[in-house]
């Protein structure tokens, strides 16, 4: 069984809150870790919750960490880098071109070499820095999953979302699970989505 960690959109999938517990559990195939940051929100649990996430990472179990979720991610490692201020230092709220990079995790449908997709973005820490070591990891391992078509917060190399070495954890700004359908403007973060059924 697949679960959804407070997931913000509609689905018939389970949704749960996150425990060290359920992390253990190995019916639960993937992870979204939910935008307002949640995760972390107990003090008490981030340890043993960390702990846990670590295992569920290195069992090749997939996570997803969208906007606070991929603070998340760097913050406690999973992915290297950090989220500062915009550039701008202004609030963001905008519908944002995308260049898709990589296909690699299964991510993203990478059909042809310039791939866009439209998702929204809304974030005051939002934009990607990492020193030029890191840069190079990222970039000669294949492992920037989304580019800024312009870039809107000033992340370094245009970085929208990155993936881990395994192709496992992605961790992205832009909001997939405001774009999986028609009404709310658009479909392109529906296959970001159903990746995690995978």
């Amino acid at each position: 069984m697949n679960s959804i960690v407070k997931a913000h959109w509609d689905s018939k999938l389970p949704i749960y809150d996150i425990s060290h517990l359920k992390l253990q559990n190995k019916g639960i195939k993937s992870l979204l870790i939910d935008v307002d940051g949640t995760l972390l929100s107990r003090q008490s649990n981030v340890i043993p919750l960390i702990n846990a996430l670590h295992d569920f990472v290195k069992s090749g179990r997939r996570v997803l960490g969208i906007c606070n979720g991929f603070q998340i991610l760097t913050e406690s490692g999973f992915l290297p880098g950090v989220l500062v201020a915009n550039k701008n230092l202004n609030f963001i709220c905008d519908d944002v071109d995308l260049n898709v990079i990589t296909s690699k995790g299964g991510w993203f449908q990478k059909l042809n070499e310039t791939q866009n997709i439209k998702l929204p973005i809304a974030h005051g820490e939002g934009r990607y820095h990492c020193d030029q070591e890191t840069l190079k990891k990222l970039i000669d391992n294949d492992l920037i999953a989304l580019k800024y078509n312009n870039n809107p917060n000033g992340s370094i190399f245009d970085i929208a979302g990155i993936t881990n070495k395994k192709g496992n954890v992605l961790g992205l700004m832009p909001h997939p699970e405001r774009a999986c359908d028609d009404s709310i403007g658009g479909i392109d973060g529906l296959f970001t989505l159903k990746s995690l059924l995978t």
